[in-house]
This record gives structure tokens, C-alpha cells and sequence, in this order.
């Protein structure tokens, strides 16, 4: 009887064995739409497991297979994969030309070739395609800065040469002690400083309608009232000696102006205004650009006064007793009261920017 019953059961075994095999897997319309959902909520890893199963196991599913495989491309750009998300991207762009996302696909190819592999051939030639098939357009001019960017030697220095937006502090370290040959041009409060030359002293003085900057000549003792400085404070000096940067509180509005003198015109420019303006200022050794902080972060600004932008949304830069530019013009030494370790702030390139 147990005989029986065993071979019964060993039966019943391979015909449900066999009915497996026979009856169809999950359908890859169902595949599909699994692997968007788990794209859709960012769960990169599940999503590109199963994009790879669509076109490994089921060829004949063509009625998506671009945005099968743009979707992969994307997945695994998104998680870093990105000797897979070349290979997967130049599929798509070799094989399906008019599909509706294919520009992206070109950026994300080009992004990986200069800022990941920094192959300089391969994102040259990219950008040629991508120039051919989309024009000069803004993408392609940032996407082509930032090959130039990539290429240049001298990194600190190029990054004077760019837009205020296009310039971020990616990186704070704390040391114990500063090199001031890297850190030429100390920036902090004082009511009187003098020139980077020894030749020239500005100074805050009272007269009978309030405070002003005076600038004095220490060679011919020559003295002027430097215009605009009215309740000014904190006077800065350019690295060339040609400016003198100043704060100057305006006690109906409450709001702080910063102002650049200009010593050649004898004229004062005011670039911004605002309250929460702190009195340190920190001119770039090519006196292009300021840094300073406003509402408690750090910003940047152009010194005509245009294209002010943000460094770094989370960095808080409150309570600083001195800052100062760096020579080569890459970091942003700062200095905190209360505080016995020095802040070195990194700067670089923003990111482009691909997807919203």
C-alpha cells in the first residue's frame, strides 16, 4: 500500500512538473509596468533588473523595447552604473534615432564621457552629433564649458572665469592652521585698513553729519571723502588696489548695502542690499567677484553688481570674524568667532544640470 501511495505521489510530482513548464510566465506587458512603478519611486536597483529580463527573455516584445531600453539607460545613469549605462545609451541612440527622448539620452552619454570617464575624444565627438541633431542650444554651451573647464590646467583660475550661478562650494574641511602665501589677502572688520601697496589708507571717521570712509594718499597726505560712504563700515581692499569694498547700514530701511568704491572714477556703485548682510566681504584676486554673507549662507555676486547666486544651501555662514580668497582661486578660507579651527571652503564647477 505505502508503494502505491509513494508512487502516486512521485506521479502527481512530474505531471505538476509538466504543467509548469507548459503553462505561460508573466506576461511582459505586466514586467513592464512593474519595472515603472519601481521607477517611478526611484527604486533604481528593482527597476533595472527587470528592463534587463524584457530584453534578455522576451525578444519578441518590440511594442516598447526603446522605452525598455532608454528606461534601463536611465536607471542605471541614476545609480552610478555607468560603464552599463554607455553601453545601453549608445545602443539606444545607434538604433532608434526619432525616439522622443533621444536628447536626453545624448546628455546623459556626454555627461558620463566628460565628467565620469573624462574621455576628451569620445565627448568631443558626442557633442559634434549632438550639435548636428539639436543645435547650439543652451545645454550644448554649458555641456562645452564644461569640457573647456575639464581641460584647463589651472582649475582655481578658471573658476574665476565663469558665471556666478555656475560656481558652488562642494566641500568644507577644518584645519588648525592656514597658509597665508595661499592666503594672501585677509578680509575682516576694522574701521581702518590699508592698501595690499602700503600706499593708501582707508578709514572711518566721524564728522559733524555722521560716519564716513575717508581715503587718505599716505605718500602726499591728501585726504578724501569717499563717496556714497555715508554710515559706512568695514572697508576691504581689491588685490590690485584700484577698489575699496564697504558695507553701509541705511538705519531708515534697516537694510545693509554693499558698495564698491571705485578709486581711477572716484565713484561709489552700490551692488546689493538687504538686511542680515554681515560687515565681512571677500573680493576675488581679479576683483570680478565678491563673496559674502546674507540671511545666514554664503553667496556670490558679480562686482557690477549682477548675477548673484547662492553657494550652498545647507552651509551656514553666520558669525564670521575674517574671510580670504585663495591665490589660485579655487577655496574660500574663513574664519568663525568663538571658533579656533579655520574653515576651507571648495570651490568648483556646478553640475550640469540635466533633468528637472
Amino acid at each position: 500500500m505505502k508503494g502505491k501511495i509513494f508512487l502516486i505521489i512521485v506521479f502527481l510530482l512530474i505531471l505538476f512538473n509538466n504543467c509548469a513548464r507548459k503553462m505561460p510566465g508573466e506576461p511582459p506587458e505586466s514586467i513592464f509596468n512593474r519595472a515603472n512603478n519601481f521607477l517611478a519611486k526611484k527604486e533604481f536597483s528593482l527597476a533595472i533588473e527587470l528592463y534587463y529580463k524584457l530584453l534578455e527573455e522576451y525578444k519578441d516584445f518590440k511594442k516598447y523595447r526603446a522605452d525598455i531600453i532608454y528606461r534601463l539607460g536611465f536607471s542605471l545613469y541614476n545609480t552610478e552604473r555607468y560603464d552599463e549605462a554607455e553601453k545601453i545609451l549608445l545602443l539606444l541612440i545607434s538604433r532608434y534615432k526619432n525616439y522622443s527622448k533621444i536628447k536626453n539620452a545624448y546628455i546623459m552619454l556626454i555627461h558620463i564621457y566628460i565628467q565620469v570617464l573624462k574621455d576628451e575624444s569620445k565627448s568631443k565627438k558626442l557633442l559634434d552629433m549632438y550639435k548636428k541633431e539639436f543645435g547650439e542650444d543652451e545645454i550644448f554651451n554649458e555641456m562645452n564649458k564644461t569640457l573647456w573647464f575639464l581641460k584647463t590646467e589651472d582649475k582655481g583660475l578658471s573658476i574665476l572665469k565663469l558665471k556666478e550661478k555656475d560656481i558652488v562650494i562642494t566641500g568644507e574641511t577644518l584645519v588648525d592652521k592656514f597658509d597665508k602665501e595661499f592666503f594672501p589677502v585677509i578680509n575682516y572688520e576694522s574701521i581702518k585698513r590699508i592698501s595690499n601697496n602700503k600706499k593708501m589708507l582707508v578709514e572711518r571717521k566721524k564728522v559733524k553729519d555722521g560716519y564716513y570712509l575717508f581715503l587718505k594718499d599716505l605718500h602726499s597726505n591728501e585726504t578724501i571723502k569717499i563717496s556714497g560712504s555715508k554710515n559706512g563700515y568695514s572697508p576691504q581692499w581689491s588685490w590690485d588696489d584700484k577698489y575699496v569694498l564697504f558695507t553701509a547700514m541705511d538705519w531708515d530701511t534697516e537694510e545693509r548695502k554693499i558698495k564698491i568704491f571705485d578709486i581711477i572714477k572716484n565713484k561709489s556703485n552700490m551692488i546689493f542690499k538687504g538686511k542680515n548682510i554681515e560687515n565681512v566681504l571677500c573680493f576675488s584676486p581679479d576683483s570680478s567677484k565678491i563673496i559674502f554673507s546674507y540671511v545666514g549662507k554664503y553667496w556670490i555676486i558679480n562686482s557690477n553688481g549682477s548675477n548673484v547666486s547662492l553657494l550652498h544651501k545647507d552651509l551656514k555662514s553666520s558669525d564670521i570674524e575674517f574671510m580670504a580668497w585663495s591665490r589660485d582661486g579655487d577655496k574660500i578660507l574663513v574664519k568663525k568667532r568663538k571658533e579656533k579651527k579655520y574653515h576651507i571652503l571648495q570651490l568648483s564647477r556646478r553640475e550640469i544640470s540635466i533633468f528637472k
